[in-house]
């Protein structure tokens, strides 16, 4: 703002006295004296708050070189304006507006004057100039006025401009103001009323000068006081008299409106009472204005659809409408079209004006035929234009006026409004005129009216109210204090509303479900009504916010609806029977009665989140899940009743937590979201994860054990790729829940895959984890590359004795019985892994078919050692360990052990038929004979061949010559080699590489072609008694010099010896026991007790270090560890997330807890270093064994040499001993 604006003190520094300061009005009266107002303040409105305003001054502040928004006075005159004022710098507007506070920019000024930056002035009208001035924009005090004939430019008290052309009388004016740069602005502002006066209507030749008769420029300086009272308008004081002195004394005031700081007056009689203030909307209270209505029309369909055209019909308001509405303000008059369905509808302007968080009250008089509807909505926006919100009126279809009011709070972000009013017309039923008059929207400022019989106020303080009746549509407070209420009927309306029988409950398909039943609940009269609930249900309709079930006290005989909370009228008709806001997040809020009479409680429902009693003693308990320590009952009727435990492996127990999951992936692809499967109500959503896998860290399970995987997935309508949801079982296998163990986590095959938009499965799969040491802990990794968005959620738990009873079947891993006796077991299935018993006795056996007895004897011949599978059981009959192929002649589908051996393996079997495969593959790949990787193969062309991943490498000879019926085929993994044996035979032997895990494996090309006597066993490393030491022990790696084996590793399933002697010994695994050191966590830490860590030392010896109690707080990340130290004397925790080996894992520190924050930590253990003269173990597994000396009551070697660099020296291998003497002659030999 410039500086020449204000004082120190905020005064306004000059005025706008120069302008014709040399005419004096003090001794003008009558109808062309100025206005009272000439030199009253200027309030501004500035909808984006780009302007500082001080006074009757502003200046731009914001939106630097834009002339982004408009600047307005809040008053508007009707019939005739003048602006004035000074600019502060160039590239300023200065203008009177009719179309109202638009903000776009200054082309929304129809007529200003412009200071151009070039130091001149324009004449401008809507954004365009239409002629130069040759004046500096500094040269003094510009000025626009209107008197209803023709808009004047002035400077100086002098005429400088007129437009051409004659604008329109009775127009209502704004002043506004634009500026470019921060800092220009204009200073004494005036803006008034230009007197409305007699002399604009004389014409003709002796018509006196304009600026003799339209009155005083506004901001000239009035000196002294009114030299005459007006005494000859009596009829109209409020034109005349002070407006802030009014003083009535006896006698009569007749005014129109009459607006004053006070009145006195022995008795007002009035039709209607303002005491406060309540403010129009708009300067012309029943928006008459013709030029505010800017399109009308006919439509159908949604409200805001453009305006058509249909002949018949017609719209008007105005002066022309006969008023028989008994109102002096204009009628809006429209007719419905003849001949069908239709809508006929005004549309206002758009202003700007309302303001966020006040009350204002919509009304207006309306008229309607028996056929016609009429609605009048106010509809407000923010400052982008974006509509918000509706308050409404509504007449239905009736003969005669209504008067409607409703009062309504503009959004906190509401800036401007709208009107749209409109009619229907249903069917063909045209019936007459439809009308609107007196429309209003006025600001409720702390205002009480009394007006049509009633007293609208908001608050009302009495110490007494007498009266024979108090009669109110609605009495709403937010406290009624009485010493007393005395009333033939009281109806409180927040009703006691009890239910009889309708048992609301949430099923497992996140549906509300109710009974049919009563509900009881005084009506407006306070008499108690029972009406009937029919019995519903409603699912979760992906609402935003909770929602009331409710039921309508107008109806009988229905079911419940559901409303928002904000929907529900104080006084509604709808009475809340429950709220609820998805899952089992369901409220009562009405129910039947509840006694409570001693050791007695009679109720209807009993909600809690938890139950304990020693005993429920009841004829019959109805829920969805009870828990107790006795149930004593002489029914239970339940939808499912588990008995027993079913245990969730982690807390997140559906694994939905994003953070659980390290994906590596951007921020904000990983959510959870609602879905629909059978199991899950939400689940995590991914989006495109760039072909990187979504993965979550290690979590323990227990070796042998069952668990049973739930999981969901559903792939979005934009879901484009490869989603491959597996887990990883490190160092063993993969395991598929589509397909299941051993696959190939490359394989992209549609079994195993989910590959297409809309895919939606739901998969139920139980799994016995391999029984072996190596099998601790799993991992997810859900791999692919895709686009769009897939759903997953998945669910283990460790079946642990658990018996379910749901959906007519019971579910348990075993059944004991002393006995079970019966006529008859009847059962459509009876499904289990392993029936035993010792007799059967029948009178006859009916199994369903040969399908079904095929599948009975497969589950029969699993029960022996080998227990096998395919994805493809329809292709395959397995029945005491003899495989054969039913149907499809072609090689697909290979079948497969269950059991997975890792280390060492033996897979022996006949070839019966021709087309045969017996081997082992360590894939478990759903395709053909390629994908065993080692295999004998009966072929049909009469010869036996050796197979390496499906590649003939060597044959045997013919099928009858090598191929007795008493004649096996085995393929040995010895955990370095595979060797093909023919009965004792061994034809072939391959290096395949340390420490693998296979698994055996079929495969039959024709259907009636099988194999029989299959075995699949583990083996034992037998490649120590091989001749080649060096070859056998880390192949390649090995050195023996004298008496000394220096190699990488040594791996052994057992080395004994009566001592080692290493300096360091590695021990990959070490038996460590605790005592004490229980983990808790309370009040933010996770704590442990005291205890003892024992364990063998470096030197062989027990050791058992005290652990003293402590605690540790979150260290951040997904997860914490807690780890000892070998021989340390407590705990220590790591950085957050260091769960890679590579971290923390060290062969000296042991993983005691893994945290994941909360109560959510499990215990682990890991390996250790021992360094010392002495090792005492079970068992040594090692790479290389390095010592000086090696001493053993026992030793198996293959080879051995026993030399230390000087002196004789002993041999001894497979083929028998030699000793040499100290020149290296040989002495003796013995052989074997």
């Amino acid at each position: 703002m410039g500086s020449d604006l204000l004082d120190s003190t905020g005064a306004v520094l000059t005025d706008a006295s120069t302008l014709n300061k040399n005419q004096q009005w003090t001794d003008v009266g009558g109808t062309g004296k100025p206005s009272d107002n000439a030199g009253t303040s200027v309030t501004f409105y500035d909808p984006q708050n780009g302007y500082a305003t001080r006074g009757n001054s502003f200046g731009k502040s914001q939106f630097n070189n834009s002339w982004q928004v408009n600047l307005w006075t809040r008053e508007s005159y009707y019939g005739s304006a003048m602006v004035s004022g000074e600019f502060v710098g160039q590239d300023i507007f200065i203008g009177l507006s009719f179309n109202g506070q638009n903000i776009d920019n200054y082309a929304q000024l129809e007529y200003a004057i412009y200071a151009r930056g070039d130091n001149q002035i324009d004449i401008y009208q809507s954004g365009t100039g239409i002629v130069t001035l040759a004046y500096a924009p500094g040269a003094g005090v510009y000025a626009i006025t209107y008197d209803g004939v023709s808009i004047k430019y002035w400077l100086n008290n002098t005429l400088i401009y007129t437009h051409p052309g004659n604008p329109q009388p009775g127009w209502t004016m704004y002043a506004g103001f634009n500026a470019y740069a921060i800092g220009n602005g204009v200073k004494n502002i005036q803006f008034s009323s230009f007197t409305d006066n007699a002399w604009s209507s004389v014409g003709g030749p002796n018509r006196p000068a304009d600026n003799a008769t339209v009155g005083a420029p506004n901001g000239t300086y009035v000196g002294g006081t009114l030299a005459e009272t007006v005494a000859g308008n009596a009829n109209n004081p409020a034109a005349v008299i002070n407006r802030n002195t009014v003083t009535i004394d006896g006698g009569k005031l007749t005014a129109g409106t009459v607006d004053t700081l006070q009145l006195k007056a022995g008795a007002v009689s009035t039709d209607k009472l303002l005491v406060g203030s309540m403010s129009y909307l708009n300067p012309d209270p029943g928006f008459r204005d013709n030029s505010f209505w800017v399109n009308n029309g006919v439509y159908n369909g949604s409200l805001g659809t453009s305006a058509g055209s249909v002949p018949a019909w017609y719209n008007s308001h105005g002066t022309d409408i006969n008023d028989a509405m008994g109102t002096t303000n204009y009628c809006m008059l429209w007719e419905a079209y003849f001949g069908g369905t239709g809508r006929q509808h005004l549309i206002s302007g758009r202003r700007n004006g309302i303001k966020g968080g006040t009350t204002y009250q919509l009304s207006a008089l309306g008229r309607n035929a028996a056929s016609q509807r009429i609605y009048v909505l106010c509809r407000m926006y923010d400052t982008n234009g974006t509509y918000i919100a509706d308050a409404q009126l509504f007449w239905d279809a009736s003969i005669g006026k209504d008067y409607k009011k409703t009062q309504f709070v503009a959004p906190p972000n509401a800036t401007s409004y709208q009107f749209y009013v409109f009619n229907e017309a249903p069917g063909n039923n045209w019936g007459g005129n439809a009308e609107i008059a007196d429309l209003q929207v006025t600001e409720a400022a702390g205002a009480t009216a009394i007006m049509d019989g009633a007293i609208v106020t908001k608050h009302m303080t009495a110490n007494t109210i007498k009266g024979d009746v108090i009669e109110a549509g609605t009495l709403m407070a937010d406290k009624l204090v009485a010493n007393s209420i005395t009333t033939g009927k009281l109806a409180v309306q927040n009703r006691p509303v009890s239910v009889v029988g309708i048992n609301m409950r949430i099923e497992n398909d996140n549906v509300v479900r109710w009974n049919a039943g009563k509900i009881i609940f005084p009506d407006n009269n306070g008499n108690y009504v029972t009406r009937s609930v029919v019995a519903g249900a409603t699912g979760w309709g992906g609402w935003d916010k909770p929602v009331n079930f409710c039921y309508d006290s107008n109806g009988d005989n229905q079911g419940l609806g559901v409303y928002y909370s904000q929907d529900l009228p104080a006084y509604a008709s709808q009475l809340p029977v429950a709220i609820w806001n998805n899952g089992k997040d369901l409220v009562m809020r009405a129910g039947t009665s509840t006694l409570i009479n001693g050791d007695n409680i009679q109720t209807g429902t009993i909600a809690a989140s938890k139950l304990i009693a020693d005993s429920i003693t009841a004829n019959e308990i109805q829920s969805g899940a009870i828990g107790a320590a006795e149930i004593a009952a002489g029914a239970i009727v339940a939808t499912k009743l588990a008995i027993g435990s079913t245990d969730s492996i982690v807390p997140d127990s559906d694994f939905r937590d994003p953070s659980w999951w390290n994906s590596g992936i951007p921020d904000g692809r990983l959510s959870v979201e609602d879905v629909a499967f059978s199991q899950f109500r939400r689940a995590l959503a991914i989006r495109p994860n760039g072909g990187i896998d979504v993965f979550s860290p290690f979590f323990p399970v227990e070796p042998g054990a069952t668990y049973k995987i739930t999981m969901g997935v559903d792939c979005a309508a934009d879901f484009n790729g490869i989603f491959r949801p597996l887990i990883h079982m490190p160092g063993v296998q993969w395991y598929s829940p589509k397909y299941g163990a051993g696959v190939d986590p490359s394989d992209v095959n549609p079994v195993l895959v989910f590959n297409a938009a809309g895919q939606s499965e739901n998969i139920v799969k139980t799994f016995t984890n391999p029984n072996i040491v190596n099998v601790n802990q799993w991992q997810f990794r859900l791999m692919g590359s895709w686009t769009g968005t897939v759903r997953f959620a998945i669910k283990i738990v460790r079946v642990s004795d658990t018996t379910l009873i749901a959906d007519g079947a019971i579910t348990t891993p075993k059944i004991i019985v002393g006995s079970l006796d019966g006529d008859r077991i009847a059962t459509n299935t009876l499904d289990a892994n392993t029936i035993k018993a010792g007799s059967i006795l029948a009178g006859s056996v009916v199994v369903g078919g040969a399908g079904a007895l095929g599948n009975i004897a497969t589950q029969a011949a699993n029960a022996g050692n080998n227990a096998w599978w395919t994805v493809a059981g329809d292709r395959y009959a397995i029945t005491n360990n003899k495989i054969t192929k039913l149907t499809y002649n072609d090689w697909d589908y290979n079948c497969y052990t269950q059991d997975l051996f890792q280390g060492s393996c033996i897979m022996t079997g006949k070839l019966t038929s021709d087309g045969t495969f017996i081997g082992i593959s360590d894939g478990r790949e759903n395709g053909n004979y390629g994908n065993i990787d080692y295999a004998w193969h009966r072929s049909s062309d009469g010869n036996t061949y050796m197979f390496q991943s499906g590649a003939n490498v060597g044959g045997i000879g013919s099928n009858g010559a090598v191929g007795a019926d008493s004649v096996n085929f085995t393929v040995v993994y010895d955990g370095r080699t595979v060797r093909w044996y023919r009965n004792e035979f061994l034809h072939r032997e391959v290096d395949a590489g340390p420490n693998r895990a296979f698994s055996g494996a079929v495969g039959i090309a024709a259907p009636g072609a099988y194999v029989e006597r299959l075995s699949f066993q583990p083996g034992t490393d037998n490649s120590l008694t091989r001749a080649d030491v060096t070859g056998k022990i880390n192949a390649g790696t090995t050195t023996i010099n004298g008496g000394k084996i220096t190699t990488g590793s040594i791996g052994a399933d057992q080395i004994a010896a009566n001592s080692i002697i290493a300096s360091k010994l590695s021990i990959n695994n070490r038996n460590i026991s605790v005592i004490g050191c229980d983990f808790r966590y309370q009040d933010g830490r996770l704590w442990w007790s005291d205890g003892h860590i024992l364990y063998t030392d470096d030197n062989g010896n027990s050791s058992s270090p005290y652990i003293p109690a402590a605690s540790v707080t979150w260290n951040g990340g997904s997860y914490n560890y807690i780890v000892w130290d070998k021989g340390a004397g407590g705990f220590r925790q790591t950085p957050p997330d260091g769960w890679e080996p590579s971290q923390n894992n060290a062969s000296n520190s042991v993983i005691m807890c893994t945290w994941r924050n909360g109560t959510n930590f499990n215990a682990n253990y890991g390996g250790t270093i021992v360094s010392g003269d002495r090792i005492v173990t079970k068992s040594i597994g090692a790479d290389q064994i390095n010592v000086g000396s090696l001493s053993a009551l026992s030793a198996n070697i293959g080879s051995l040499v026993s030399y230390n660099g000087a002196g004789g020296r002993v041999e001894r291998d497979g083929n028998g001993t030699r000793i040499y003497d100290n020149n290296g002659t040989l002495r003796s030999w013995s052989g074997f």
